[in-house]
């Protein structure tokens, strides 16, 4: 498990190094194309009661969250910037507070962060969104002797992601004030169980700084070349660890983690159609090899045993529906999809999946993505690598 958290960071980190390092291949005439910023953020909300252990008298009614955030913010001026909206990105460092340090914890975040416009009203005033996904630790987990009502978080370290419609004012030209509200989520995906996730809203509050005065006015720029459209199919290789529930030794009726890691191999092709720069959708099939399947547990004086199913009821077989929102330096997917070959008798037919794609090459990519049943139970957070046919 540790090496597997230290290859999704690592895969955290490059995302981050390659988007950064793209702005500064385009230094030589990119900081006047892009204008880097700070920005502080603060963040008071509510966790939905999703898990027992922020239900009823447990429940926790207020939270508070502050964000240091450095990003990259464009002019305008290529087309690029239109097309995509004024996109803007950056890395933050977040900071929350539950106020219930003795079995949830304090954690802290480092996240990666992308946004763009939706509508300006005026040169002053626009909405638009913005989305996060990073790297939490310093959580108290669940522990079956010290912290057993924790089902919420099964690990020291969760995935941390969130998305935030909110409104910007332009106070002059280098300050702009920001307020919406932000869904959150924090999770390790299913690869340490328990994992029922915590699930928060809160109204945001944020002041940018760019270093760099930036117009008023959308300024005109070059012509947006011709979108070729396209048939595009993508091949790609899936690696994940996930674990299971089993029934507990002492209490027949409870069931408790298996620290066992369960390896999942995934072999996924999609076929899609793209119009334009923005969209791509289409179909995909997902062949998973699933450790888990079929497997089960004996207890012998109080140690579990794993046994594996036969080999050939390890493997299923999906289809789906699968859709791409484009962005320059990278792309958000998800898929909605049905099991013809179905060997997991845990998990429904149906499964999602959501996840980022980012190009190592022009060809080359690699994803990180959440396998999810019933539209709310992380079932593995996977990694993969795969290549673009055009």
């Amino acid at each position: 498990m540790n090496i597997y958290i230290k290859i999704l960071t690592l895969v955290v980190s490059m995302t981050f190094f390659f988007i950064n390092a793209n702005a500064k291949s385009l230094e030589s005439d990119t900081l006047k194309n892009y204008i880097p910023f700070i920005q502080i953020k603060s963040a008071g909300g509510t966790v939905f009661p999703t898990t027992p252990i922020v239900q009823g008298q447990k429940a926790i009614t207020w939270f508070n969250a502050a964000s240091f955030r450095f990003g990259y913010a464009s002019t305008g001026k290529r087309w690029q910037d239109r097309e995509y909206n004024l996109p803007y990105m950056g890395v933050g460092f977040l900071m929350t507070n539950f106020y219930r340090n003795s079995d949830i914890g304090r954690p802290m975040a480092i996240y990666l962060f992308y946004g763009a416009q939706w509508k300006q009203f005026n040169p002053r005033l626009s909405i638009g969104y913005e989305l996060n996904l990073g790297y939490s630790m310093d959580w108290k987990p669940y522990n079956a002797k010290y912290n057993p009502q924790n089902g919420a978080i099964g690990a020291k370290w969760a995935m941390y992601v969130a998305l935030e419609p909110h409104i910007v004012w332009q106070i002059n030209p280098y300050f702009y004030l920001q307020a919406g509200i932000m869904v959150s989520h924090y999770s390790n995906g299913g690869t340490h169980k328990p994992n029922n996730g915590l699930n928060m809203i809160s109204p945001t509050i944020a002041l940018k700084y760019k270093f760099k005065r930036s117009d008023f006015s959308f300024p005109s720029s070059e012509d947006v070349p011709t979108f070729k459209k396209y048939i595009g199919q993508d091949v790609s290789l899936n690696f994940a660890v996930r674990q299971i529930m089993s029934q507990s030794p002492t209490n027949s009726s409870e069931k408790v983690p298996v620290d066992y890691n369960f390896k999942v191999l995934g072999l996924n092709y999609n076929c899609y159609y793209a119009p334009n720069y923005n969209y791509k959708y289409g179909l995909s099939a997902h062949l998973v090899y699933d450790s888990s399947s079929n497997a089960w547990v004996e207890i012998s004086n109080n140690t579990n045993i794993v046994k594996h199913g036969l080999l050939k009821h390890r493997f299923s077989l999906g289809i789906a529906a699968y859709g791409e929102l484009c962005t320059e330096y990278f792309s958000m997917f998800a898929n909605i999809g049905y099991n013809v070959v179905h060997n997991q008798k845990r998990d429904s037919r149906i499964y999602q999946i959501l996840g980022v794609k980012f190009y190592l090459s022009d060809n080359l990519f690699g994803t990180i993505g959440v396998n999810a049943n019933g539209f709310s139970s992380a079932r593995y957070l996977y990694l993969s690598l795969g290549y673009t046919f055009r």
